[in-house]
């Protein structure tokens, strides 16, 4: 499952679903669009703090917060 993260005007990240668990979802990062902290291979989750960047998923600390106003888009995948 694909989708697009807008963060800002001209600014988004294009994540893949790659774990779902109980407790949270993991996105890897496929695709960046002028959010200079996040590198692609990045994980990201969505928690009450907003959406959280991690180099891996054992860290400790996130690399960059989003605010929670950001929005999910489908990403309309080509054949």
């Amino acid at each position: 499952m694909k989708r697009k993260l807008i963060i800002g005007q001209n600014m988004n990240l294009d994540i893949e679903l790659v774990i779902k668990d109980d407790v949270h979802q993991w996105w890897q990062v496929t695709g960046v669009h002028r959010a200079n902290a996040v590198k692609q291979g990045d994980l990201v989750r969505h928690t009450l703090r907003g959406w959280e960047v991690f180099r891996t998923l054992d860290a400790t600390s996130p690399v960059s917060v989003f605010p929670t106003r950001c929005r999910l888009q489908p990403i309309d995948e080509e054949e």
